[in-house]
């Protein structure tokens, strides 16, 4: 297998190689946005667009039960956040509200949520309920067990992206190339490290080692160019300590930044600080930190051993999303289940000395976060890969569409057309 290094942003994030040879001769400009990006979520084999057939799969009922099922519609925001804003919204507890994936904020995605009934009054099945103009759900039906995580199994991906026609020829080979792919590194995308500013596995770095003012410093300062005017500001007001006006001038009241924001402008120090944010939004931080660890990981396989597909000494064979067994890695976390003696622990070792951590790091106790160790396929297919090119005011345009298991990244098929152009995918 021919290695190319990856873009530097890539490999900041620990994904180090491409596996084709498309970078030789393309770099495209691809948006992904809310109108240009859409992600649908799949159970077993039926996307949710499908609505009928997702109900009557899941088994739900058209009559009241103790939950209700909804059609989660976002636009341009994370999960996470939707999620707050519903909570928010129909005042409950964030710990209420089931759901069984995160998706990416440049989008526009469809995702299942489930909701306690009592919370929400009384609601017919098609019923709409609009929490903001990003934000719509639609009632699904209703059952006496939740959203639990993990029960899709994966997301359809459609993307639309403009090109010049003189560069017909070569996305056409490109896109050829990947449709004769039947798998991919299992990477973990830009978004899991967040798409204009991603840093929160180096946020996640400093909480396990216990640097608690950097990790603080991290939350609220480093600017980069491509955030929200406002928000750049902000963070230029902290890295010179003037906490209040960065407070004042942020425009997202309730974001854990501007809750940061706010703690540490009343004199609490960053450990207490850190404490008083959501938890969902540590872990999210530690997780980063670990996902980061497994594309290191996974990277340095492909150096050392030239494939992505067979499985080294020290891999374990696991089923996959889709049910099929696949040689699958240990990521770095508490339990870890590992042969010390094999070529897979040597290669985690070495990741772990990089880093200046410890595997029992990954017990913060100070923040009452553990993070435990999980298995995650080494590889992905890619399922039913399809492309047209289409014209639009005079413009040509490719639409790509194609499944992937859950948790794994569109972008990461994507990357592929992008290479060194990837930090303009989320312009």
């Amino acid at each position: 297998m021919e290695k190319i290094r990856s873009s530097l942003l890539e490999r900041i994030m620990g994904i180090e190689w491409y596996v084709t040879d498309i970078s030789h001769y393309l770099s495209l400009e691809i948006k992904l946005n809310s109108k240009s990006f859409h992600v649908y979520e799949v159970y077993d084999g039926i996307a949710i667009l499908n609505k009928s057939q997702v109900v009557k799969t899941l088994g739900l009922s058209k009559q009241e039960k103790t939950y209700t099922y909804l059609l989660l519609e976002k636009k341009d925001i994370d999960t996470i956040q939707a999620l707050s804003e519903i909570c928010r919204k129909l005042n409950m507890p964030f710990n209420s509200i089931g759901y069984s994936g995160l998706k990416d904020a440049n989008s526009t995605s469809y995702q299942l949520i489930s909701i306690p009934s009592k919370y929400l009054g009384r609601y017919s099945v098609g019923d709409i309920i609009k929490i903001s103009d990003r934000i719509v759900l639609e009632v699904m039906g209703f059952s006496d067990k939740p959203v639990m995580r993990n029960l899709h199994r994966g997301n359809y991906f459609k993307i639309t992206f403009e090109l010049d026609y003189n560069l017909r020829d070569r996305v056409e080979k490109a896109l050829n190339t990947i449709k004769l792919l039947k798998y991919y590194p299992n990477y973990y995308g830009l978004q899991r490290f967040g798409t204009r500013r991603p840093i929160t596995h180096l946020i996640g770095k400093y909480i396990v080692r216990g640097e608690w003012d950097k990790a603080v410093e991290y939350i609220i300062s480093y600017p980069f160019p491509n955030e929200d005017p406002l928000i750049r500001k902000a963070r230029i007001l902290a890295e010179g300590n003037h906490i209040r006006e960065s407070m004042n001038v942020y425009p997202r009241k309730y974001d854990y930044e501007w809750l940061i924001l706010k703690y540490v402008s009343e004199g609490l120090n960053p450990l207490t600080a850190l404490k008083k944010i959501p938890r969902q939004y540590i872990e999210l931080f530690v997780n980063a930190y670990q996902s980061y660890l497994f594309n290191l990981t996974l990277s340095k396989i492909i150096e050392y051993y030239d494939t992505y597909t067979k499985t080294i000494d020290g891999m374990i064979e696991c089923i996959s999303p889709l049910g099929d067994l696949r040689p699958c890695i240990q990521v770095v976390g508490l339990n870890m289940n590992i042969n010390f003696r094999s070529k897979l622990y040597e290669i985690i070792k070495e990741v772990l000395l990089i880093e200046g951590i410890r595997i029992d790091y990954f017990n913060v106790k100070e923040l009452k976060v553990k993070a435990y160790s999980w298995l995650r396929p080494a590889y992905i297919p890619i399922i039913n890969f399809k492309w047209r090119f289409t014209s639009e005011n005079s413009k040509l345009l490719t639409v790509a569409s194609f499944i992937l298991e859950r948790g794994a990244y569109a972008t990461n098929i994507l990357r592929e057309l992008a290479n060194r152009n990837i930090d303009k995918m989320y312009n």
